[in-house]
């Protein structure tokens, strides 16, 4: 089988274009995750605190979704990080 040569990022860690297939698809995995806990949290204390706090589904979404962009933020820094070295 031919296989790639792994490119050598500044004399540190050798990665190939699989390892960047793989943090792609952790990444879309990651937002998927973060939306739906973010959503489950947010519908449990709904349910938990029923006459105290009153959220609409419009704004449990906007929420799990300005979440959701913040966790995408960090792992993105994370990854540009882990390359860079």
């Amino acid at each position: 089988m031919n296989r790639k040569k792994p490119v050598n990022r500044g004399g540190g860690e050798k990665f190939t274009k699989m390892d960047l297939i793989k943090d792609f698809i952790f990444f879309l995995i990651t937002t998927a995750c973060s939306m739906l806990w973010v959503m489950t949290v947010l519908l449990i204390i709904s349910f938990v605190t029923l006459s105290y706090l009153h959220f609409t589904i419009e704004g449990m979404v906007i929420t799990a979704i300005v979440c959701t962009i913040c966790v995408d933020i960090y792992y993105i820094v994370k990854t540009v990080k882990k390359y860079k070295r």
